[in-house]
């Protein structure tokens, strides 16, 4: 375990250095998520042998996670990306910020396996429970498409605070369906959300500060933090402690061993 503390100390440098050259480069997103999130994802995967059986599994759920944020946040301005290729999917998000939400959601899962975890999925579990994780998947694209249609030109005041709460409603109704929460499993959980903050802030920063990321309506968030000159809602902070937390749990309990 020691070991495992001192690696991760190694990548918070890491991303720490790193994300100051990005800055200092003015490096794009792809670039940005190449660096802090893909490369490390790519170090992790093959030190720990982690199963590849898991990849479609976890890859759909990647992919339907930021789908769903991207498409809410650019209906409420939530927040607003560049899109360098002028590829906009649903005519909404841009390609590449997808690209890099789908690499930050998978790096969450190996991480929290190499760091927190035996580094062992259930196979078992895996293909016991895919039907119910793509089932998942399918009901929030579904989600998506719906929230496209029905509430296109609808606008609530502080739209980010009301998706987190939206999110912990979700979070909830899919811990109920598993009918077990093992303590040890949101106790795990909290602690890899918490050591992997560091990190993800500086992420957070170098997108703000390389101008790839825009938080433009202050007036509907709950706080402005100050954050090394900028400012960051404080909504986005709790998110960013918040989705490695949610994804640890429901990744524990629905595709690996609950323990």
């Amino acid at each position: 375990m020691f070991e495992r503390l001192v690696y991760l100390g190694v990548f918070t440098i890491y991303s720490a250095l790193v994300g100051s050259l990005l800055v200092f480069y003015d490096a794009s997103v792809l670039v940005v998520a190449f660096f802090l999130l893909l490369l490390p994802l790519v170090l992790l995967w093959r030190v720990e042998h982690l199963k590849t059986r898991i990849i479609p599994i976890i890859g759909v759920s990647a992919l339907t996670i930021t789908l769903l944020l991207e498409v809410i946040a650019y209906h409420n301005g939530l927040w607003y990306e560049l899109a360098p290729w002028h590829i906009r999917v649903f005519g909404l998000v841009p390609l590449e910020a997808l690209i890099a939400g789908f690499f930050q959601v998978l790096f969450v899962v190996v991480a929290y396996e190499f760091w927190f975890d035996d580094g062992k999925s259930s196979q078992k579990k895996t293909y016991a429970q895919s039907r119910i994780v793509l089932g998942i998947g399918g009901i929030l694209v579904a989600v998506a498409f719906a929230y496209i249609h029905v509430f296109s030109g609808v606008f609530f005041s502080y739209p980010f605070a009301v998706l987190i709460a939206v999110g912990f409603i979700i979070f909830a109704i899919l811990l109920a369906l598993t009918h077990q929460l093992p303590l040890r499993v949101l106790q795990k959980s909290a602690l890899f959300a918490t050591a992997i903050l560091p990190a993800f802030l500086i992420l957070e920063y170098v997108m703000l500060e390389n101008e790839l990321r825009f938080f433009a309506n202050s007036h509907e968030y709950l706080y402005n933090v100050p954050f090394f000159g900028l400012a960051l809602p404080l909504e986005e902070v709790l998110l960013t402690w918040l989705m490695p937390f949610w994804i640890a749990v429901l990744y524990e309990l629905y595709l690996d061993d609950r323990q």
